[in-house]
């Protein structure tokens, strides 16, 4: 018989294995995310801003901080892009509400 054949695991022992399979692993999924984290964001990301159900105007999404100023009959907004996101900073509506 081989030496392979004749090793024997202890429950205690098949634990321990996975136990340092499993952390391996999480460490290489935080590194591997660390290392590489504009591999995982690759696509282009856009907001389409919308008046009345239609769309007014499509912006992308970028880490500069860009301006957008919004006018009509019922009054004004101003929205901000930046760090890959959009937020609405100031509006002069008396409901001070956003609808996504």
């Amino acid at each position: 018989m081989s030496k392979l054949n004749q090793i024997k695991f202890k429950k205690g022992d098949v634990i321990f294995i996975s136990i340092l399979l499993i952390v391996a692993a999480i460490i290489y999924g935080i590194c591997t995310l660390q290392l590489f984290p504009e591999e995982i964001s690759q696509g282009e990301t856009y907001a389409q801003i919308q008046l009345d159900g239609k769309v007014h105007k499509t912006v992308k999404l970028t880490e500069e901080t860009q301006w957008i100023e919004i006018h009509t009959n019922r009054g004004y907004d101003l929205l901000r892009v930046r760090d890959y996101g959009i937020e609405v900073v100031e509006s002069d509506c008396p409901e001070k509400t956003f609808h996504p």
